[in-house]
């Protein structure tokens, strides 16, 4: 009941305070992307970031990911925050520069193109923002570019009815399997293990 109370404030707050700042709505989705029942542990152990890599999280928003990949790759790894929001990525920037953390590079994306360089990573986490593209396969297919030979593209999504936002923030699996598909990329791995959410580890055929 508590969570549930506190996620419905947080929702009042980002749709009828006009005047709120970038940070405080940063601080909002890190605040809900750390509660337990969103298993933000299980994921980063499921995915078992190395030392090292390249990841680019794509729909970065508030940055709680993207600052767990900078601590769990090191200062030998880089983690690329993309964003169409440049408010949001300032806000990351300052972030990273108060926790200390080096290896953070910001990307200014678009609604049809991540911006990550060509070949440059071994993984790309979407979380809660595969439903925003209008494209879903083209985009996939422009995103296997940006990966390295064995990199992996990680989606985690609401599922059909699950999502607490307005306006239907969600995706079925069969649009998830159909973009993969036309994109010509392989489920690796399907985990089942978030109740509201789908998480799919997708990699080129």
């Amino acid at each position: 009941m508590k969570t549930t109370i506190g996620f419905c404030l947080i929702i009042l707050v980002m749709v009828f305070c006009s005047k709120c700042t970038s940070s405080s709505q940063q601080n909002s989705f890190n605040d809900l992307a750390s509660e337990e029942q969103w298993k933000p542990d299980e994921i980063m152990k499921t995915l078992n970031i190395q030392e090292g890599w390249s990841i680019g999280d794509l729909g970065a928003g508030g940055g709680y990911f993207t600052y767990r990949f900078a601590e769990s790759t090191g200062k030998n790894g880089k983690v690329y925050a993309a964003d169409i929001n440049p408010d949001f990525l300032k806000g990351i920037e300052d972030t990273a520069k108060e926790k200390g953390l080096q290896n953070i590079v910001t990307v200014l994306s678009t609604e049809d193109d991540s911006k990550f360089e060509n070949g440059s990573l071994d993984l790309v986490f979407i979380r809660n923002t595969f439903h925003h593209f209008e494209n879903k396969g083209m985009y996939l297919k422009k995103l296997i570019t940006k990966l390295k030979e064995d990199g992996s593209i990680v989606i985690i999504d609401y599922k059909e009815g699950a999502s607490f936002w307005l306006f239907g923030h969600d995706v079925s699996r069969d649009e998830i399997l159909s973009a993969a598909k036309s994109a010509n990329l392989k489920i690796e791995n399907e985990y089942d293990f978030l109740e509201n959410q789908y998480f799919f580890v997708l990699k080129k055929q």
